[in-house]
């Protein structure tokens, strides 16, 4: 690999002015503390004609306009002792040096666009040439690069329904291919809950984001998405705290303006934040970038990292991939690099190699132990190939339905107050429910999100509002008009099929002790110590799956005490403050694990535990 020497130039205020001072360069103790002050040009200028480039179609004009600019922003800083300090830096490394700004904490110094600097003596773009790198003043622990093999790379990649659609599944075709084996790479869900846990379980080396991004005059967002698909505004400052891991070597923001800050915070961007919180290298977008663009700078940029090139290296082939393709957009990637740059791919020493043989000899012979030894696989829940004539699925998602025909039940419990007290309930209409919880994929069907992986498809979809769960059968509703009214169940509803047509506290006539075969709960021995695919438990005489644990699902009635004396068809109160769930989840214990437990919460409270099932009417 090829060894780079850097010019470092700090560049900072001084009165009306700023002050450009060489701090390191191949001239040693001859160049140091080369000095010259300067005024910026007009930064107007600069940005307008950064902003117009991406839409000039003749590449003579766009090259011009750029040149032009770049060498007005070269001549104000490039000037007396720094001049004479890069001509001879230039003469001792002629195609080996790199030039690093090491900028102050001024948002304004952070606004400018230093990767259009054009040296007209040697008749080039510094960034497209060398290496041209930002570093901050962020005072964190500085950690070097280090190189992995293999490399883990966590992606996020978030594309709400409320906003400009995007080509985030190009892309991530576009990353895999570039990668190729050299890493390991997960796709996280671009939910912020999600993207904290995926961080804090495990190490991981690159974090690359592909979506949305904004910034005002406070600072920089990131644009998640909440749980039913609508955008989510993260802030710089939340961005820091969540995305910041310790573990990370390498933050991409495929996102625009995420290397702006806001008007007077240098640190308010969201790339800034990520340096000040001790991330090495973080590479964001300084201006609006176009699908196109982005995606070409994913190709380019991670094609030369696998090939052991530096972080700094990698970025500059991206740059002149873009150039040479005529995208004006060359100049929008931007490098934050606080400590020495290096790569990030590492080749295998044949010490290492042997070690994985002698490793690999013993997972095999683990792996043996463990087929002869394992627990029985998770089984695929049945489509809707059983369900009868009248409980279609809705269109596109293959749900498993059931008939109930209704019976008066007594509903509630003595033993618990809140499902106090015991009455007759009658229901007089026969309905159609779902054999399983709704499923991630079905709910990412319904909202037209990116499909979960396989071994998350079948798990039930968790961690829903209310409101998320209204607008799923509002959904179902609206895409199928003609069809079967869906809902969801009322509470008398869920109870009389949880109680599979027993009258005891639990639908398979046993006690607690059993329960660890019919419902995924927090009671040991059911082999599950968190979700799991829906129907891997006994089901209860109707064929329902789960009405213990996985999951706590979401019922339409408000929570009200139940009333003395016989009622048909309850659709409890009219209105209220608190929604109910029913059936627990995989933390609850036996207590709240049974057909008639039942918990008054806020609609708007999110719990990892909730989730739901539908119904749907029989005409």
């Amino acid at each position: 690999m090829k060894s780079f020497s850097e010019f470092e130039l700090e560049i900072e205020r001084a009165g009306e002015s700023y002050l450009a001072t060489v701090r390191q360069s191949p001239l040693g103790r001859q160049g140091r503390r080369a000095r010259c002050t300067f005024s910026l040009p007009d930064l107007e200028d600069l940005e307008d004609g950064g902003a117009d480039s991406r839409h000039l179609s003749v590449e003579g004009q766009a090259k011009g306009s750029a040149r032009d600019l770049g060498r007005r922003l070269f001549e104000a800083v490039f000037q007396g002792p720094v001049l004479v300090a890069w001509r001879a830096s230039l003469a001792l490394a002629p195609r080996a040096l790199s030039l690093r700004l090491l900028l102050a904490d001024d948002a304004l110094l952070l606004s400018v666009p230093w990767e259009l600097l054009y040296d007209v003596n040697e008749g080039e773009f510094i960034a497209t040439e060398r290496c041209l790198i930002r570093s901050l003043d962020a005072q964190p622990e500085v950690r070097p690069l280090k190189g992995k093999a293999p490399l883990r790379v966590l992606v996020i990649l978030s594309c709400p329904l409320d906003v400009a659609p995007l080509e985030i599944e190009e892309e991530w075709a576009v990353l895999r291919e570039a990668l190729g084996n050299a890493v390991e790479l997960k796709r996280v869900q671009p939910h912020l809950d999600e993207v904290d846990r995926a961080l804090r379980s495990g190490t991981w080396d690159v974090l690359h984001f592909v979506g949305h991004g904004e910034v005002d005059e406070e600072g920089g967002y990131l644009i998640l998405e909440e749980r039913q698909g609508e955008a989510r505004m993260v802030d710089h400052l939340r961005v820091g705290m969540f995305l910041g891991h310790p573990s990370l070597q390498l933050v991409v923001l495929n996102a625009c303006v995420g290397g702006c800050p806001g008007a007077g915070d240098a640190f308010s961007g969201v790339a800034q934040v990520l340096v000040k919180r001790g991330v090495p290298a973080v590479v964001a977008m300084q201006r609006r970038v176009s699908d196109r663009a982005a995606i070409a700078f994913t190709r380019s940029f991670y094609r030369a990292l696998t090939e052991k090139v530096t972080v700094a290296q990698a970025l500059r082939r991206a740059r002149r991939a873009l150039f040479r393709d005529r995208e004006a957009e060359w100049t929008v990637p931007v490098l934050y690099l606080n400590g020495p740059d290096g790569p990030l791919v590492k080749s295998r020493s044949i010490w290492r190699i042997i070690v994985a043989m002698l490793v690999g000899f013993l997972i095999l012979g683990l792996a043996s132990w463990y087929w002869l030894h394992k627990e029985p696989p998770l089984r695929q829940p049945r489509g809707d190939e059983q369900n009868p004539r009248e409980c279609p699925s809705p269109p596109g998602l293959n749900m498993a339905l059931v008939r109930i025909d209704p019976e008066p039940f007594r509903m509630g419990d003595e033993g618990a107050k809140e499902s106090r007290p015991v009455h007759q309930v009658t229901l007089t209409r026969p309905f159609c429910i779902g054999v399983y919880e709704v499923t991630r994929e079905q709910w990412a069907r319904v909202f037209k999100l990116p499909l979960p992986e396989p071994k998350q498809r079948y798990l039930p979809a968790a961690g829903i509002k209310f409101a998320g769960a209204e607008n799923f059968v509002l959904l179902l509703r609206e895409n199928d008009p003609d069809g079967p009214f869906s809902r969801l169940p009322t509470e008398a509803e869920w109870e009389y099929v949880a109680r599979g047509k027993t009258s005891t506290r639990y639908s398979f006539l046993g006690t607690a002790a059993d329960l660890e075969l019919h419902g995924n709960c927090g009671e040991k021995g059911d082999r599950f110590d968190d979700l799991t695919w829906v129907g891997q438990f006994a089901p209860n005489l109707w064929g329902v799956y789960d009405m213990y644990g996985n999951v706590s699902e979401w019922v339409s009635d408000w929570y009200g005490a139940y009333p003395f004396g016989k009622v048909t068809d309850p659709e409890g109160p009219s209105q209220g403050e608190l929604r109910i769930r029913r059936g627990g989840s995989w933390k609850s214990d036996a207590r709240t694990c049974t057909s008639a437990a039942r918990k008054a919460v806020e609609p708007l409270r999110y719990s990892q535990e909730t989730g739901f099932r539908i119904v749907r009417e029989i005409r």
